[in-house]
């Protein structure tokens, strides 16, 4: 192990000790599981790998299940700019602009933990369970070093995209406009949780500091990247005691508790 995986390991602490037993995994392998022995092994060291393939293909995985591509922010992007569309014709843009940061600011984060916590950490009480679970998030904490699969697929994204729009206009009584204003700053929340998820993933704390610096050019106050680092270092350890050692805890992923 080298000096610099010795510094991320001490900071954070939780990743090296798990071993990674298998070099791929593959989706076939819970088929003859039942779901109470799927829930514990999903997350226990047992499930464990580098890699997951749903397809014997590779080929097949790139084209349907794989998530980490252009196309992912493309999408999020398209449908943030038909909400903001939707909304300029209105005469009370400041109103709209005030909803979209409190859809940001404070829908994000619980749309965040809710769907974190009750749905890709759903209780798996029946067989066909065990694959939607699977697909939307068990395979990442099985592999959870595999970054093609760390960003929800886009089949299940759009739908539930879809819901809580509809979750939305039902809270505000059918206001178009105040639903598609709070329902863009959400879209906003989720492309922000995305890359940090990737970040903590990808990047240890020294190389997330030279990112900063390099697409800065530097121009930033060192007070301010160091501030970035320690929120960037702090959001890591979180997330590897979830992964590592306790599924249970920080469902927050692009935000600390205060």
């Amino acid at each position: 192990m080298n000096k610099q995986n010795q510094e991320d390991t001490t900071n954070f602490g939780d990743e090296s000790a798990v071993p990674q037993i298998k070099e791929v995994l593959y989706m076939n392998e819970i088929e003859s599981m039942n779901p109470k022995e799927y829930q514990k092994w999903i997350y226990s060291q047992d499930c464990r790998a580098n890699k997951v393939q749903i397809f014997r293909s590779e080929f097949y995985d790139r084209i349907f299940t794989q998530m980490c591509s252009p196309a992912h922010f493309v999408v999020w992007l398209a449908a943030w700019l038909i909400v903001i569309l939707t909304l300029l014709p209105t005469h009370n843009i400041g109103n709209w602009i005030f909803a979209t940061f409190i859809g940001y600011y404070f829908l994000s984060k619980k749309v965040e933990l809710v769907l974190h916590k009750y749905v890709f950490h759903m209780k798996v009480r029946y067989n066909f369970q065990k694959y939607i679970h699977f697909l939307f998030h068990g395979l990442h904490h099985a592999a959870p070093k595999d970054l093609t699969y760390l960003m929800l697929p886009l089949l299940a994204g759009i739908p539930i995209a879809f819901i809580v729009r509809y979750i939305l206009l039902l809270f505000t009584a059918y206001n178009y406009d105040l639903t598609n204003s709070l329902m863009a700053g959400i879209l906003i929340g989720y492309v922000k949780y995305d890359i940090i998820h990737y970040s903590l993933h990808a990047f240890s704390k020294s190389e997330i500091s030279g990112l900063v610096e390099q697409y800065t050019f530097s121009i930033l106050p060192d007070k301010f990247v160091n501030s970035f680092v320690i929120k960037f270092e702090s959001l890591k350890k979180n997330h590897n005691v979830h992964h590592y050692k306790n599924h249970n805890k920080h469902f927050e992923v692009s935000y600390l508790i205060e």
